[in-house]
This record gives C-alpha cells, sequence and structure tokens, in this order.
C-alpha cells in the first residue's frame, strides 16, 4: 500500500470510524444469524422487536459513538443509520412491529422535514442580507 494511505488509517479518526464499522458489522451479523437460527421460532415477535430495536436504536447509537462524537462525523451520519435501520427491519425481519416502524419513520420524516424548512428559512435570510449588501440603492 501507499504510504500515505497506510500513515491516514494509523490516525485516530481512521481507527475510530474502522471500530465503528466492525460494530456496526458484528451487530447486523449477530442479528441476522439469530433470525436464521431454531431460537426464533420459539418467540418470534420478542425476538423481532429486540432485533429490530438493535438495527435502528442500537446501531444509530454505535454510529454517533464512533462516528460523530470520536471522529467528528455529520450529526447526519447517525440519522442516516438510524433510517437505515428501520429500513431494513422493515424489509428483512419477519414479525417485525411494523407499527412501531411506521410511527418511527413518520417522526423522522417530520424531523427532517422541519430541519430542512428551518434550514431554508436561514439560507432565505442570508440571502436577502447578501442581496441588499450589494444593492447599489441600499447604499
Amino acid at each position: 500500500m501507499h504510504r500515505s494511505v497506510v500513515t491516514s488509517m494509523n490516525g485516530p479518526r481512521a481507527q475510530s470510524l474502522m471500530m465503528g464499522g466492525v460494530a456496526l458489522g458484528v451487530l447486523y451479523m449477530v442479528g441476522f444469524s439469530i433470525l436464521a437460527s431454531g431460537t426464533f421460532a420459539h418467540a418470534p415477535e420478542q425476538i423481532a422487536f429486540a432485533i429490530t430495536l438493535d438495527l435502528t436504536v442500537t446501531a444509530a447509537l454505535i454510529a454517533w459513538w464512533f462516528g460523530v462524537r470520536k471522529s467528528q462525523l455529520s450529526t447526519w451520519v447517525a440519522f442516516g443509520v438510524f433510517a437505515w435501520g428501520v429500513v431494513i427491519g422493515r424489509l428483512w425481519v419477519p414479525h417485525a412491529p411494523l407499527r412501531m416502524l411506521i410511527a418511527v419513520g413518520a417522526m423522522a420524516e417530520l424531523t427532517t422535514v422541519a430541519f430542512l424548512v428551518l434550514r431554508a428559512r436561514r439560507v432565505v435570510r442570508t440571502i436577502r442580507v447578501v442581496m441588499r449588501s450589494r444593492d447599489p440603492k441600499a447604499r
């Protein structure tokens, strides 16, 4: 490997991101292993709920801990992992609590739209200030 690649992989940020990726991979592999095992047949609703909770909340906490907190990634990374967990839980987990996933998905969607509206208001305000400062009549 090239020396700069090796050097960048040894930094604390890269190590934190790699650990987060490994932790997410292990979480997903263990969850899907439990789904494929015979244990799932004994209590499918409870196990499906637990795995869905892991794919959404626990995965988002792992992404926040290793990505956002330690590597200074955007908070949206954890939110994206959470949304991905909702999608995966809905599509791949049999007996998943669909009402909970739909409610969580709706709350996530409302949060995103509210954030975008607030962000758009700030952008419009900034554009107006810039346009006024460039207007020769305003001076």
